[in-house]
């Protein structure tokens, strides 16, 4: 149990050195405003059909965001569960094949000392 609680505190610490890690330079300074993107209308979508058949998203009224990520807190969080999560399988995982390991060489031991 407790290599479990210290693969989770490791955890938490590596993503938070890894979140930190990522985010942009600029970002750190201050927060900028959101970009807007404009999407071009294909001119074939105005004539009668299409000259094949395609999937075609038309642009919505609305512009489209740069950065629909997260928040960097948001983002923090899950990168930590993540980590932990995967920590937590691998300790249980290698848990029951030390113990399976343990189980036979004791076997072992046992029947060749009778």
């Amino acid at each position: 149990m407790e290599s479990l609680v210290i693969l989770v505190v490791a955890a938490g610490l590596s993503a938070a050195v890894v979140w930190w890690a990522m985010t942009p330079s600029d970002r750190r300074s201050g927060e900028k405003a959101p970009r807007k993107v404009s999407v071009p209308e294909p001119s074939w979508v105005l004539t009668e059909g299409p000259k094949h058949d395609a999937f075609v998203m038309l642009p919505s009224s609305e512009p489209v965001r740069a950065d629909d990520r997260p928040s960097p807190a948001m983002s923090l969080v899950r990168l930590i569960l993540t980590i932990a999560f995967v920590a937590g399988v691998a300790v249980a995982v290698l848990t029951v094949i030390g113990w399976l390991i343990k189980l036979q060489l004791d076997e072992y031991f046992r029947r060749l000392g009778s």
